[in-house]
């Protein structure tokens, strides 16, 4: 699983999803706005774009990207900028990635901006 809060520009990815990708130490996030689809993959630390995972705590992992998350929100069935969207995925074990079909996002509220979660907050270079 994954959420996108729009009022935060971040995206936030489960630890069981990391863990079904093998606790990868980088990953990219790939998106294909036709078929309106999203990819996290494991990458190599040198590879362009590739997103840093910090493990320190066991909780999701969080990437904030103003211009990503515009791109995703415009890609939403609804998009309303005072709600968070999870997405669920599936792993594809062949490829090696997660795939996650953007129309099946459902609103959730989003979490009050004090709330403290026990999370990795990893910064990502602008998408």
């Amino acid at each position: 699983m994954i959420t996108l809060d729009l009022k935060k520009n971040r995206i936030r990815i489960f630890k069981s999803t990391l863990e079904l990708l093998g606790r990868p130490r980088n990953i990219h996030i790939l998106v294909n706005p036709a078929d309106r689809k999203l990819i996290i993959r494991p990458t190599v630390p040198d590879k362009k774009a590739s997103l840093k995972i910090n493990y320190k705590t066991v909780a999701e992992c969080e990437f904030y990207s103003r211009q990503l998350i515009e791109h995703l929100s415009a890609l939403l069935p609804q998009n309303d900028p005072e709600f968070s969207y999870r997405i669920s995925g599936r792993l594809v074990p062949e490829q090696g990635f997660a795939l996650f079909d953007i129309d099946t996002a459902t609103a959730i509220e989003s979490p009050p901006d004090d709330e403290n979660t026990d999370t990795v907050r990893s910064n990502a270079n602008e998408y």
